[in-house]
C-alpha cells in the first residue's frame, strides 16, 4: 500500500513524500514488546485434597500467601479436592514458602438463607477455623516447590 504525503512547496523545498505500510513490521514490533501472549510469574500448579481428622472439608476458601508476590486462593468441591488460582487466567502459587489459612463462605441459597437467619452452618469445622482460620495465627505453612505440585492439606486440631 503506497500512501502520498503532500507538503506545501513553500515550507520544506521538496515535492511530495512517499511513504510505505509494512504489516510484517507491525506485527514484529508487537510481538517483541511482549503483546503477542500472557507473561507473569512461573507459578506451581498446586492441587490436592483438604481433609480433617481424616475427613474431606467441602467448601472452604483456602488462601495462599507467599513471602514475596501476591497472594493465590483455591474452592474445595464437594470431596475436599482444590487446585490453586494465581489470577483469572494463571492457575497455581508461586514457589517458596507460603502461609496458609482458611475460611468458609456460602456457596449455596441454603447456606446464605441460615446465615440470614442467625445460624452459622459451618458450626462443625469452628474448631478446625480456630487453628486455620486467620492469616496471621494459622498453624499452617507450606514449601510450594514444581517437584511437588500435589499437596494435600490435613486440617488437624
Amino acid at each position: 500500500m503506497e500512501t502520498t504525503i503532500r507538503r506545501d512547496d513553500r515550507h520544506s523545498g521538496r515535492g511530495p513524500v512517499r511513504s510505505r505500510f509494512n504489516p510484517a513490521l507491525l506485527l514484529a514490533v508487537i510481538w517483541l514488546t511482549g503483546c503477542g501472549g500472557p507473561s507473569g510469574p512461573e507459578l506451581v500448579p498446586l492441587h490436592g485434597v483438604v481433609t480433617s481428622n481424616g475427613r474431606p472439608v467441602p467448601g472452604v476458601f483456602i488462601s495462599f500467601l507467599p513471602e514475596k508476590g501476591r497472594p493465590s486462593w483455591a474452592l474445595s468441591d464437594e470431596s475436599g479436592n482444590y487446585a490453586a488460582t494465581y489470577s483469572t487466567d494463571q492457575a497455581g502459587v508461586l514457589p517458596g514458602t507460603c502461609r496458609v489459612w482458611v475460611t468458609f463462605k456460602p456457596s449455596s441459597v441454603k447456606q446464605e438463607m441460615a446465615m440470614l437467619k442467625g445460624e452459622n452452618p459451618f458450626a462443625e469445622w469452628t474448631d478446625l477455623l480456630k487453628k486455620y482460620g486467620s492469616e496471621r495465627t494459622t498453624a499452617l505453612h507450606l514449601t510450594v516447590s514444581a517437584d511437588e505440585p500435589e499437596m494435600d492439606l490435613k486440617l488437624d486440631y
